[in-house]
């Protein structure tokens, strides 16, 4: 089944350009919302809710130093020496904001999957899908949620899976759980769309 990011505005699986913008969340991270409704559903399913893994696409630039830009005002022209030290200061700030986790990454096997999406693979209980974010701004210490590319438990009761560029996710599992989260939908609590792995989109 297909879980799409945000309600859309009609019954379709599809969602225009426009749609994109009403996220609450980046395009290929479920929702926490979304996520705690699903989380009862999904513990009840499995005999191993407190044994999980998650794969977690490297790429998301809040979980690297990388490199920054500076902007001046159109009417200031800095010299080349107060640019590279405000880029310096910067790079300082990024590295301390993303540290911890380094730190933790650094501890995680790195595995190529499909798509050329390589990614950090971690194993805990359901619940530690709520530890995973990064930083998301140079302002404060606030965190932006972000969501694994894949979430399986130990005994593979079933697997959520998601293309960090679609706003909608796929689920897996046994008919029972299927139909629990599609009545959600119908209560109008998510939208959830039954789909064969022969469709389309």
């Amino acid at each position: 089944m297909a879980l799409p990011a945000l309600l859309a505005r009609e019954a379709s699986p599809w969602i225009d350009e426009e749609d994109l913008g009403s996220l609450n969340t980046m395009p290929g991270v479920l929702d926490r919302s979304i996520i705690a409704q699903l989380m009862p559903l999904l513990s009840a399913a499995t005999n191993t809710p407190r044994e999980s893994f998650f794969g977690l696409w490297g790429g998301h630039g809040g979980l690297h130093s990388g490199s920054v830009g500076v902007y001046w005002p159109a009417d200031e022209e800095p010299s080349a020496a107060e640019i590279r030290a405000a880029r310096e200061e910067l790079q300082r700030e990024l590295d301390r904001r993303t540290a911890e986790t380094t730190a933790v990454l650094e501890r995680c096997p790195e595995v190529p999957w499909w798509g050329g999406r390589d990614a950090y693979l971690m194993q805990g209980p359901l619940a530690a899908i709520d530890c995973l974010g990064a930083a998301a701004s140079f302002v404060d210490d606030e965190t932006e949620p972000l969501g694994p590319m894949w979430w399986w438990p130990q005994d593979r009761a079933w697997f959520i899976g998601n293309e960090i560029d679609d706003p909608w996710s796929y689920l897996a599992g046994p008919q029972s759980l299927i139909d629990q989260v599609l009545a959600l939908s119908t209560d109008g609590a998510l939208e959830a769309y039954p789909v064969a792995f022969d469709s389309p989109w």
